[in-house]
């Protein structure tokens, strides 16, 4: 149960088990994401904050709602502060490597 006073940090898998975005080989992008979005809600929180999942009980959807979408139709019922979505692109160029993070912050209005 989330207390009334705790603010939340929304964070979202990118995609999911039907939409795995990119795939290289057996490497599928959904897994990368998914374990990286598990490894930041391990993640301890200063106090008054805490993690929410925007993507809980969506993995098996071909097309999860964008973070964006989710955090607007939910933040009038919760005190979403800021969000942010995981991803993990394909290019050809070796040099690249990391993750691809969008964020949403309550203070930028929406387009």
């Amino acid at each position: 149960m989330i207390e009334e006073k705790t603010r939340l940090i929304a964070i979202s898998t990118g995609h999911s088990r039907l939409d795995p975005g990119a795939v290289r080989g057996s490497i599928k992008e959904y897994d990368l994401n998914l374990a990286l979005t598990e490894k930041i809600t391990e993640l301890p929180l200063i106090e008054g904050y805490a993690w929410w999942r925007s993507d809980n009980n969506c993995e098996d959807e071909a097309y999860p709602a964008h973070l964006i979408h989710t955090v607007n139709e939910v933040n009038s019922a919760l005190d979403i502060v800021a969000a942010v979505e995981i991803h993990h692109n394909a290019v050809d160029n070796k040099l690249a490597h990391g993750a691809q993070v969008i964020y949403w912050d309550a203070n930028i209005k929406a387009r």
